[in-house]
């Protein structure tokens, strides 16, 4: 079974919460209540409404420095042997998958490169891959990307 975890971005206040923060997810509510870290210990509670975040859930996958990959995640690809690189966007896709149920990685105009998984496998050089940022941090190269089509659930509301 894989290994459930999440990062969660609040579009109010643009921050990303991370996972040892999340205190409960309530689906039935539709919030998420959060600890905040203060000074190196977990303190201040707040909730949240799923209408005001998104989900990154993580991948499963790690990049070259071990680093796990979530959904947002900008990845860099680089082969200084033949001097190819490139930069791509993990997200939840519908090209390769149409019920949106696997990640798949977009160039900078949205294009599908495919399923993560199997591009990695592909190129047989994970150790060449890195996290170098997420979209809700800096989308620079990515500003043509359509957030909501790819980080709001279903319904498209998040409510």
């Amino acid at each position: 079974m894989k290994e459930f975890k999440c990062i969660i971005y609040d579009k109010k206040e643009e921050r990303l919460i991370f996972f040892r923060e999340i205190q409960n997810i309530d689906f039935v509510k539709k919030e998420v209540t959060i600890c905040i870290d203060v000074a190196e210990e977990l303190k201040t509670v707040e909730i949240l409404k799923f209408s005001d975040i998104y989900f990154l859930e993580y991948t499963g996958l790690k990049d070259s420095k071990g680093e796990e990959i979530y959904n947002g995640d900008i990845l860099k690809y680089e082969d200084k042997g033949i001097g190819y690189d490139f930069t791509c966007l993990v997200c939840f896709g519908d090209v390769f998958c149409p019920k949106g149920c696997c990640f798949e990685l977009l160039d900078s105009k949205g294009v599908s490169y495919g399923t993560i998984k199997k591009y990695l496998e592909y190129l047989n050089q994970k150790e060449r891959v890195e996290v170098i940022g997420n979209i809700f941090e800096d989308n620079s190269g990515f500003e043509n990307i359509d957030i909501k089509k790819y980080f709001e659930h279903e319904e498209g509301k998040n409510d």
